[in-house]
């Protein structure tokens, strides 16, 4: 019976969602963001830490994403601290700093080391010592996270630091069931992705834990369609396959989710809070999506200044700029590639500006508008 209907479903994916929702692959996210990405390294303890972040420093700085990887079998030796750079790299490219910690074995549930990073992420990013984290990391928004076993630490570490948490993402996962977190009174972000056809961490496991963050304003459910175990990251286990879903819509399914959810919530992208919240722009390998997060955000390029419009977004051959208040006449507007290189630039005039995509590429961009009196910034995606 599970093979007729895991074929049914597959006959589903390949004819189009009855709710005509998108290929995963067509998703906006599925493609690298416009930044290109530096890599770097850090002993903290006796785990080593691998960061991802833009190469542009930012004008304003970055959410961070720290994740802990799945745990190793006894004999096992396939998840290792690349094995997520499909996700969390990926991450990067759209304006975050990402932090993988170096630990795959499984034990008592325990957020020490998890701890230890976080603290010395905040300690480098609050100090005067030249650390790179002190132009970079918005240390009032950290996220932790994990898969499977690395969520399950990922969670006792928000309840060892709430106030210093401002989110956690579950890749398949879910809070420990002994000893229990206290978990309770956590009124940040969570996003949790679990696969349909997971037997290792169940379906039914997952919404359990995603249910007891009952004093959340803002948490997300999201049941992938034919996902096992190992879709959440890049490695080969037989006793954790893929699924049917296969391996290029399980990588665009949970990018377009990760990405959305973080932009969205941490960076308060309104392109991003409809690619996530609208029934129709989410990947038709969606089984389940509920959300108690506001389905409206504040625009991103409005942060500094509520005067600053750049329309239509996503936009085809050309983009306008706006601007309410005359005082930023004479504006620089530059638009710029993944690689950070400037591929066009514009004045604005009586409080007006445009610039034409015709001759580039289809993709994501970051246009920069800077004035005597602000900086402000805003991806564009040209279709």
């Amino acid at each position: 019976m599970k093979k007729l209907f895991n074929l049914l479903a597959a006959l589903i994916l390949a004819s189009g969602s009855l709710f005509a929702q998108i290929n995963p692959t067509s998703s906006p996210y599925y493609t690298d963001g416009i930044y290109s990405i530096t890599a770097d390294s850090s002993i903290v303890g006796n785990k080593k830490i691998v960061m991802y972040k833009p190469s542009i420093p930012p004008i304003v700085k970055y959410p961070v994403l720290l994740f802990q990887p799945g745990a190793n079998g006894l004999f096992g030796g396939t998840i290792n601290v690349h094995t997520y750079d499909l996700y969390l790299k990926h991450l990067a490219s759209y304006g975050f700093v990402t932090m993988v910690i170096d630990e795959t074995s499984a034990g008592f549930p325990s957020g020490t080391t998890m701890s230890a990073c976080l603290t010395w992420v905040k300690e480098q990013a609050r100090s005067s010592s030249g650390h790179w984290l002190a132009n970079y990391a918005d240390t009032n928004k950290i996220v932790v996270g994990g898969h499977s076993n690395g969520g399950v630490n990922a969670c006792e570490t928000l309840a060892d630091n709430p106030l210093d948490v401002a989110g956690i993402v579950f890749f398949a996962s879910y809070p420990s069931t002994f000893p229990t977190p206290n978990i309770s009174g956590y009124t940040g972000k969570v996003l949790n992705l679990a696969g349909e056809d997971d037997e290792s961490s169940t379906p039914s496991a997952c919404y359990t834990g995603y249910g007891k963050f009952t004093s959340s304003d803002c948490k997300t459910w999201v049941l992938i369609t034919g996902m096992g175990h190992g879709g959440f990251g890049d490695y080969v286990n037989t006793s954790q396959p893929v699924g049917f879903i296969g391996r290029d819509n399980a990588t665009a399914t949970v990018r377009h989710y990760l990405v959305s959810f973080m932009l969205s919530q941490f960076k308060n992208n309104t392109t991003a809070a409809n690619n996530l919240f609208t029934s129709t722009l989410r990947p038709n390998t969606t089984s389940e999506f509920e959300t108690s997060c506001s389905t409206t955000t504040k625009n991103d390029l409005t942060l500094m200044n509520e005067d600053i419009f750049v329309y239509p977004n996503p936009a085809i051959d050309k983009i306008f700029i706006s601007m309410a208040n005359e005082m930023h006449d004479k504006a620089s507007v530059k638009l710029y590639n993944a690689t950070g290189q400037i591929c066009a630039a514009s004045t604005v005039n009586n409080s007006y500006a445009e610039i034409s995509l015709e001759n580039l590429p289809v993709g994501m961009y970051l246009i920069r508008v800077e004035s005597a009196n602000s900086i402000q910034m805003r991806y564009i995606i040209k279709q």
